[in-house]
């Protein structure tokens, strides 16, 4: 059968998430022996995914990180990469990483979090995975924009909470923002189609 763009979005999203499943996989078997900071409130294995050698805060650098995180590597190269790879498959997806990259950035700043770990993209790289999840699920440009833009801003609010509960426990955030972000939408698009559904049958043939 032909190869076509939806076709083409879910085999970038499958790509994305096994590097990251890989990822996740070998730096768990690291952490096993990894002492935990109890009085940061993380866990020690995050500075494997931050930058060690950045001193100054490069707004652009930082975005690439970002990119870079969602296969788990805090490098500025990586995420040229992972957004050329995006850009040849669609530039639609490439466009919905850039603006979740820069919506959860932002939100970042704002919250006060910490600019070291935001400048390795650790707070980012949730925000660039639910404008790819937004703009692989939904059709409609505008709705796809407008909920990749609040699902990453509710991801990046729950980073810091999640970095200290999930730390506390030593455990790693990795992507659970993200996850709960996108779960959230999810649902509320199941009810509303629900609720929808149930008003047509109830006025029934017009």
């Amino acid at each position: 059968p032909p190869v076509t763009t939806t076709t083409l979005r879910i085999a970038t999203i499958h790509c994305v998430a096994w590097c990251q499943g890989i990822a996740c996989s070998i730096l768990a078997l690291r952490s096993l022996t990894a002492p935990v900071s109890r009085a940061a409130g993380t866990h020690q294995p995050l500075s494997f995914m931050q930058s060690a050698h950045d001193t100054g805060f490069a707004i652009p650098r930082t975005l690439l990180r970002c990119f870079g995180q969602t296969v788990l590597q805090g490098s500025a190269r990586t995420g040229i990469c992972v957004l050329f790879a995006l850009a040849l498959c669609d530039l639609r997806l490439a466009c919905a990483a850039i603006m979740g990259a820069m919506a959860a950035h932002v939100c970042a700043v704002i919250l006060h979090y910490d600019s070291d770990i935001m400048r390795g993209g650790v707070y980012g790289f949730n925000g660039v995975l639910c404008a790819l999840a937004a703009a692989a699920s939904i059709d409609d440009a505008y709705t796809a924009l407008a909920v990749a833009l609040l699902s990453a801003i509710a991801a990046t609010s729950l980073c810091k909470p999640a970095l200290r509960w999930l730390g506390d426990r030593n455990l790693a955030m990795y992507s659970s923002p993200c996850l709960v972000a996108t779960w959230g939408w999810m649902l509320i698009e199941q009810i509303a189609q629900s609720c929808a559904a149930g008003s047509r049958a109830d006025l029934g043939p017009l």
